[in-house]
Order: structure tokens, then sequence, then C-alpha cells
């Protein structure tokens, strides 16, 4: 098993433990991955025939080096299951059409992922050692043009942790959203159309947090990480991204939405953000490192 706890992890391994001197975490044998592009590691490339994402992403995920999900696997030892396809909702099944693609590409939503992965089940599988992350960025909102009702959202979204629960999951990582008005997507747009939007995430982060702490008092036996993205974000970007090289938060490396020109940048490492949408590699790995160490709280 290749070491992964690089400057970068341990750099960001010590947001979580600044007032701990040591952290334990808990044994997994198997990570359970549901959710849309920002967990997605080569099912919307299957599905689409290798036609999206382009080549010049990392073995069809949507970044251009691993995501977190293969670094968080490697440092739990555990066996990666990923169910997430880029564009999912928690919705059901939604029709997207991707830039590359025909345009008709049937995207399952997180109730379809967890009935894919309780399809693969046996009789009497003991889950009680799996960990499993929900994760949702955004595509309902972006795909309603930010008018999708978070406590909607929240509760499709949430009938997937009791689907899986009722499968026999016991541990759950559920991150909340970053600040996605900050994406290199929406630079340049007009400031009360981007005050929209950072109100539809904060009110989605409060339905989320409310909504699992209805989950951990209607299941006393479950173990839930609520990982605070946003928060995360704000620390990497402030205090440790200067000294891992990261200098732009603000633009894309590779351009490639709304039939821009492609162009890639030089500098790959020195940039938050690869596309218009999604983390470079470097942060990537940072998020890996971050979301094992929230696992020793």
């Amino acid at each position: 098993m290749s070491q992964i706890l690089t400057l970068t992890a341990l750099l960001v391994i010590s947001f979580y433990v600044t007032f701990s001197s040591s952290i334990s975490i808990p044994k997994y044998d198997k990570l359970l991955v549901f959710g849309d592009s920002y967990s997605d590691d080569g099912n919307v490339y299957k599905l689409s025939n290798g036609t999206w994402p382009p080549p010049f992403y990392f073995k069809g995920g949507f970044s251009n080096g691993p995501l977190w999900t293969a670094f968080l696997s490697q440092s739990l030892s555990a066996q990666l299951e990923n169910y997430a396809y880029g564009g999912a909702t928690a919705d059901d099944d939604f029709i997207q059409g991707y830039s590359g693609a025909d345009g008709t590409l049937k995207v399952p939503g997180l109730k379809r992922q967890v009935e894919a992965f309780s399809a693969k089940l046996s009789n009497g599988t003991d889950l009680s050692h799996s960990l499993a992350v929900v994760w949702l960025i955004g595509n309902d909102y972006l795909n309603t043009n930010w008018t999708a009702a978070p406590s909607n959202v929240i509760a499709r979204s949430a009938l997937s942790w009791y689907l899986l629960y009722q499968k026999g999951v016991r541990n759950f990582l559920l991150p909340n959203m970053p600040d996605v008005s900050l994406f290199p997507y929406f630079k340049g747009s007009d400031p009360s159309y981007l005050a929209i939007i950072k109100d539809v995430y904060q009110k989605n982060n409060a339905e989320l947090k409310k909504s699992i702490d209805t989950f951990k008092q209607a299941k006393p036996d479950v173990k839930v990480y609520d990982f605070q993205t946003d928060q995360f974000w704000v620390y990497y970007r402030q205090v440790q991204a200067s000294r891992l090289g990261v200098t732009d938060f603000v633009d894309a490396c590779a351009s490639t939405y709304e039939n821009k020109p492609l162009t890639i940048c030089s500098n790959p490492d020195s940039y938050f953000y690869w596309d218009d949408f999604h983390p470079e590699a470097k942060t990537e790995q940072a998020l890996a490192a971050a979301f094992y160490a929230s696992l020793g709280n």
C-alpha cells in the first residue's frame, strides 16, 4: 500500500488536530461512495463510452489527478466501491447532457445509486465496518437556476441514508457544500445573482445539519461524521494553500464549459480549481486528508 499522507495531507490534518496530540481512526473494510462529479472516478466516463469527461482529465474522473476517493480509500486501507455519477442529483434519474457526449445521458441519482449498490449485496452481508460517503455539490440547484427548495433537496438526499441504514450501513461521512458562488464558472456574474447562489448554499447546509440531527436521533446506533466542507474551503484558502504553492483561487486551470475555447494552464499545481467547477489534484489530496483526519473526531 503506497503512502499518501504527503506534505499536503499532513498540513491539512493539522486543521483537525490543533487541540489534540493524536487521533485514532476507526477501521473500515469498505468505502462506499455516492454522489456526483465531485466523487465520480469514472462512472460517467464509462456510461458515455469514453466521451466525457475529455481525455485531459485523469482516468475518467473530474480532475487532473486522482480524486479524494482514491486517497481516502488508501488511507483507510478500505476497498473502494464508487457509485457516484457526474451530473447526479438528489432526485432519481436525470437526463443530463454533457459537452462532448450525445446529450441524452441518463445519469442515476442518489436513490438509483443506492439501489445499484443494494442489488449487489448478498444475504447476510456485514456492513457494520463499511463507511458510506454521500455528498452532493448542487446539481439540483444548478439545473433549476437556483430555484430548487433546499428543504426538498436535502429530504431526497437524506432518503439515501435511511435506505443504506436498512441495508446495514452504520457509519456515514456526510460533507456539506462549499460556497459554490466562488466557483470560476460564476466569475463575473451579477452580484445579485451571486447573492442568490450564496443564500441557497447556506440554506442547503442548514437543512443538511437539521436532517443529520434528525437521522442521529432516529437511529441512535449510527455514527455520522458531518464534515464542514465550507469551513475547510476557507481554512485551506486562507492558511494552508500558500504553503503548498496554491495562489489562484479565482480562475480555472482548464476552461471547458460554455463553449469556451479549450485552454489549459502551464502550472496547474498553483490553481485551486482544475476547471470551472472541480478542484485541482492538489486540492483533492488535501480534501482527502481532511476527510481522513475528521474520522478521528
